[in-house]
């Protein structure tokens, strides 16, 4: 996680207060640990359970809010006691303790050069906004730096610029087993929890953005409390390794008998890779759910696996008695990891591809926003099993539409029915409504470049590259280029005009040259003779009143004088009616290519435009080169 520390400053009776937007991340991301926790989750026994003394503050404990972390209950709040301090406190099992560090900076020692505490990645003073996009796996902030305002800066930057973004991750992790080393095909369908041996070379090796579940295996047959030195020096050997997610320690007990088993391996995890998972699967048998719960076994992530479809039927109660029973037992909601039928065989039914989906949807409405849900299988364990992920295509569709987050790309190509293609996998096309409105779904942290097109028509901008999408894209607009040949770069055999141009009254020395140019490989040069010259180009276009344009131009002058026109003109039509004019000049004298730029809205409806150069002088010369005109 990335954090930025800017000045926010804000008046309470008359104060001013830096706080550090790093501290205010942590605290969001508190408040994301919350969510999606059972209202029973901070209850005991069905009723609201008092923690610790009454009393935050002396004085006044304004805007409070909870959160719940690793079962740990935080308050944050502001402290009127403390001249109005962010505080966060937490419970510690007796007591309420504040935690953290403090959230303001204190004393006169500027942010940049004084010595910054551990848990600050970045920090400087100035004002600015914060903007926070919250987005179903994460929380986005990005910092813009504001006027230079009162007191002291430490960072120097130009207004409107973003100077420092952060990311706070959030959302379901999704696991799948029997891989077979499949892992590139499980994590194209959005799986990024994959089920390993302890094998580091392995777990290294995962997709970019993947980690690991490690099988460990507690069973009848190995029960023991005493731990394996293969299991403790792979545990010390990846304790930080951020490819490892956690362990798959049992499945599927049968009684009571690995209690202590399950409980000496989590309790090693959590004193030697803090942070790693201790997950085990229980199904209906009786007494498991309450013998196996968190509170005896300190495990963090209890699958449940009732799987419907079964004898011909799907049951419609078998999810939701076995989460009441799991909760009943003492097992929280929040611990909870939905489990999915993608199998058949081994006496179930394969489900139907509707079953499929009223299984997860089913599963979302009981156990909204689990950290971990678990898809069984992804293989079919050496044809154990008759129908699993890695023959059923429509299941992988199900499951990478449920895993995979999407976000959009949206704006208006510019004409009705532009193809907007770019690559996901594969090739894929998007087309344009009759308005021109497009959209396309790519998925989360996508990379790539979308381009439009359509028979002649050239677009502006000719594509759009993005790379890392996290967040919805929207107004990604583009312009159609109308004038056709705008380079005049193009011309029929020894013809010095410009196709698509037409010319009046050009001389021999008029018209197409290649050796002053802007760019391509050609210009066209008109030399003033006291005669009116004319380039023009002809559109046939409907439009209507306020349609937005930008007309652009390169033009090159050499001794033009004052007496006479060196112009371009934008001419609308109403039918055979001229309803207005736009006019750029060209200049006089003797100068170096520069670009000529109008933005301009339409005087009213049009059915065409005509662009028209016109040289009418006595000398000189005028080059003109790469023509443009967007809507």
């Amino acid at each position: 996680m990335r954090g930025s520390l800017a000045n926010i400053r804000k008046r309470k009776k008359q104060m001013k207060r830096t706080f550090n937007l790093l501290s205010l991340a942590v605290m969001l991301a508190l408040i994301v640990n919350m969510l999606g926790m059972p209202a029973g989750t901070a209850r005991a026994a069905g009723t609201w359970q008092t923690v610790g003394a009454a009393g935050f503050s002396v004085a006044v404990a304004n805007y409070p809010s909870l959160a719940i972390a690793n079962g740990t209950p935080y308050v944050a709040y502001q402290d009127v006691n403390t001249a109005y301090k962010a505080t966060v406190m937490k419970f510690d099992g007796s007591n309420w303790v504040t935690g953290g560090a403090d959230l303001e900076q204190i004393g006169t020692c500027l942010w940049e050069i004084c010595t910054s505490p551990a848990w600050s990645a970045k920090r400087y003073m100035h004002l600015g906004v914060l903007k926070l996009t919250f987005n179903a796996r994460s929380i986005q902030g990005a910092f813009t730096c504001g006027p230079s305002g009162g007191g002291t800066n430490d960072i120097n930057c130009t207004q409107g610029d973003v100077i420092d973004t952060f990311t706070i991750p959030t959302g379901t992790k999704h696991f799948t087993v029997n891989e077979e080393g499949a892992y590139t095909d499980a994590e194209a369908v959005g799986f990024n929890i994959h089920d390993t041996g302890m094998s580091t070379g392995t777990i290294n090796a995962l997709p970019v953005g993947s980690q690991a579940m490690v099988w460990v295996g507690i069973g009848s047959s190995n029960c023991s409390t005493t731990l394996s030195s293969t299991f403790t020096s792979f545990v010390l050997a990846n304790a930080t390794n951020p490819k490892l997610y956690g362990f798959y320690l049992t499945d599927e007990p049968i009684n009571d008998t690995c209690v202590a088993a399950v409980t000496a391996y989590t309790n090693y995890i959590h004193a030697n890779a803090p942070g790693k998972k201790a997950f085990i699967l229980l199904t209906d048998w009786p007494g498991t759910y309450a013998a196996y719960r968190p509170a005896v076994t300190n495990v963090d992530l209890i699958g449940l696996d009732p799987y419907p479809v079964k004898g011909g039927t799907y049951d419609n109660t078998l999810i939701s008695h076995e989460i009441n029973n799991a909760i009943a037992a003492g097992i929280p909601l929040a611990n909870i990891v939905p489990v999915f039928q993608t199998f058949g065989g081994a006496g179930w039914d394969a489900p139907t591809a509707s079953q499929l989906t009223t299984i997860l949807d089913q599963w979302a409405a009981l156990v909204p926003n689990p950290p971990l849900d678990y898809a069984y299988s992804w293989g079919t364990q050496s044809n154990y099993l008759s129908d699993a992920l890695v023959n059923r295509a429509d299941w992988r569709d199900i499951m990478a539409a449920h895993n995979i987050m999407k976000t959009s790309i949206s704006g208006n190509a510019g004409v009705g029915g532009a193809t907007l293609s770019y690559y996901d996998g594969t090739l894929k096309t998007v087309v344009a409504d009759g308005s021109g409105d497009y959209s396309i779904t790519v998925p989360s942290g996508w990379s790539g470049i979308v381009t439009p097109s359509k028979t002649g028509y050239k677009f502006v901008p000719i594509s759009r590259s993005y790379s890392n999408v996290q967040s919805d894209q929207t107004d990604q607009d583009y312009a159609i280029e109308l004038i056709k040949n705008g380079g005049l770069n193009i011309y029929t055999g020894t013809s010095k005009i410009p196709t698509s141009w037409k010319a009046a009254n050009f001389s021999t020395t008029d018209g197409k040259t290649t050796t002053v140019k802007k760019e391509g490989a050609a210009s066209v040069r008109i030399t003033g003779t006291g005669i009116n010259k004319t380039l023009s180009q002809t559109l046939l276009l409907n439009g209507l009143k306020d349609d937005a344009f930008t007309f652009s131009f390169w033009v090159k002058g050499s001794s033009i004088p004052s007496a006479g026109y060196c112009r371009a003109q934008i001419l609308f039509y109403n039918d055979a009616t001229l309803i207005a004019k736009k006019t750029v000049g060209c200049g006089n004298g003797t100068y170096g290519f520069n670009q000529k730029t109008l933005a301009f809205t339409a005087p009213g409806d049009y059915t065409k435009i005509v662009i028209r150069f016109t040289y009418n002088k006595a000398s000189g010369r005028v080059w003109f080169d790469a023509v443009s005109l967007v809507r």
